[in-house]
C-alpha cells in the first residue's frame, strides 16, 4: 500500500513538472466606431500581436484572423489557434496589440 501511495505521489509530481504553458489564449473584446461610438457590426480582418513593451519594443508573436465576426461590438478569438501557436515562455510581461485592417488600436493591452 505504501508503495502504491509513493508511486501516485511521484507520478503526480512528474506530470506537474512536465506541464507546459498553453500555446493558445482566448481573447474577447468590444469594438465601437471611433466617431459615432456605436458598436461595430460585421466581418473584419484583424491582426493580433504580442509585444515586450507598452509603446515600442519588439514584436514577439503575430497572427492574422480573417475574418472576425463582430456582433453588437463583441468579438472573440483564440490566439494561437489559427496555425501559429504562441511559443513564448511567459516569464515576462507581454502587451497585446490589436489591428483592424491597417488601423492599429491604441493603447496596447496589458
Amino acid at each position: 500500500m505504501k508503495r502504491l501511495l509513493l508511486f501516485l505521489v511521484v507520478s503526480t509530481f512528474i506530470i506537474s513538472a512536465t506541464a507546459q504553458v498553453p500555446k493558445t489564449l482566448s481573447f474577447q473584446g468590444y469594438l465601437t466606431d471611433k466617431t459615432t461610438e456605436e458598436p461595430k457590426n460585421g466581418n473584419f480582418n484583424m491582426t493580433f500581436s504580442l509585444w515586450d513593451d507598452l509603446t515600442a519594443g519588439k514584436n514577439r508573436w503575430e497572427e492574422a484572423h480573417t475574418p472576425v465576426t463582430i456582433d453588437k461590438g463583441l468579438y472573440k478569438v483564440i490566439l494561437g489557434g489559427a496555425g501559429k501557436p504562441i511559443n513564448l515562455a511567459f516569464d515576462s510581461v507581454y502587451y497585446l496589440q490589436v489591428a483592424i485592417g491597417e488601423e492599429v488600436l491604441s493603447p496596447r493591452i496589458t
